[in-house]
């Protein structure tokens, strides 16, 4: 059987019309496993996300990444996104109004992958069903990503997933999940005496 090589970037960019660099300096050398950054490098991506500073980050990265202990193929595209909650009060005879910052959403989180199947001319049914199985998963979700653990996001809740036709090419099936961070929370309920 051949070898088959592709370019993900230019996968990428015919699937949803995107370009995502790798996830800055993931090489062998720099060990694969270790956080590249410094910490002011680590804190000036995550406040330039937050709209705190000027930066040359895009938010678009391929990362190695883990859902539910499945590995999904080909580095997915991750995008975050970020919003606040403020509430805006109008003031009577007053130009403008009093805003409030009432603390942070969750991350929005947008994973865009392409699976590649083993042989050119057939279907990669295994690889859909795995990321049917976490779409169809009811609880949050475990997620292990080098990149999502510089905004400690730890859990996922699954929103939606999207199957895009890719023209051309049967053995390849671009993929979108909608995500939103989660963080597992234990409540305890006290009886009164």
């Amino acid at each position: 059987m051949a070898q088959l090589e592709y370019n993900l970037s230019e996968l990428y960019q015919k699937a949803f019309g995107l370009v995502a660099l790798p996830y800055p300096l993931l090489v062998a050398e720099n060990g694969f496993g270790k956080n590249p950054f410094s910490q002011s490098r680590a804190r000036e991506i995550i406040n330039a996300m937050l709209g705190n500073k000027q930066s040359g980050y895009s938010g678009q990265v391929m990362n190695a990444l883990k859902i539910n202990g499945i590995q999904l193929p080909n580095e997915p595209m991750i995008d975050l996104g970020l919003t606040k909650n403020i509430v805006v009060t109008e003031m009577v005879n007053n130009a403008g109004t009093v805003k409030e910052s009432m603390g942070l959403n969750d991350w929005n989180i947008t994973i865009r992958g392409v699976i590649i199947g083993d042989e050119e001319e057939v279907f990669p049914e295994r690889e859909i069903k795995q990321i049917r199985s976490i779409v169809e998963n009811e609880g949050a979700v475990s997620v292990e990503s080098e990149y999502l653990q510089l905004f400690d996001i730890f859990y996922l809740a699954v929103q939606s997933v999207k199957f895009p036709p890719m023209e051309g090419a049967m053995h390849i099936q671009p993929y979108e999940i909608q995500v939103i961070s989660d963080k597992i929370i234990e409540l305890i309920i006290r009886e009164d005496d």
